[in-house]
């Protein structure tokens, strides 16, 4: 049996959290500091650095140390092939016209949906 690409596995991991995928829709309007995210998430700063490490660890985030604080984006040039796609489909399923702290909140079901629609429609992993 042909082994699962580790990088697949672990983008699916980090989009496999409401949390992190709320956190990739807040970072599609502009990069946000730690507690910006935490804030307008209503996470804990604990938390909210959890799910910001497996988010860069698959390769979504780039984060530039300013002095204590830290700032996160959603990378352009990743080693992960799949962000690309992912950004993507991210950008084309969620309204652009939402203010900045409602944007992610209300918008997660329309990514889920939208996400399990698209693996219904997909029937192999060579089809991603």
């Amino acid at each position: 049996m042909k082994s699962v690409d580790r990088i697949l596995v672990n983008t699916f991991k980090a989009l496999g959290d409401e949390s992190r995928l709320n956190i990739l829709a807040l970072l599609l309007n502009k990069p946000l500091y730690v507690c910006e995210i935490g804030r307008r998430l209503h996470l804990a700063f604990s938390t909210t650095s959890q799910h910001l490490t497996i988010l860069s660890e698959a390769g979504f985030l780039n984060c530039d140390k300013e002095g204590k604080w830290v700032r996160y984006s959603i990378t352009s040039n990743s080693f992960n092939a799949y962000v690309p796609t992912v950004r993507a489909m991210l950008q084309e399923w969620l309204p652009q016209d939402l203010n900045a702290d409602d944007f992610a909140i209300q918008n997660c079901q329309l990514i889920s949906q939208n996400y399990k629609k698209f693996l219904e429609n997909t029937s192999t992993i060579d089809e991603i």
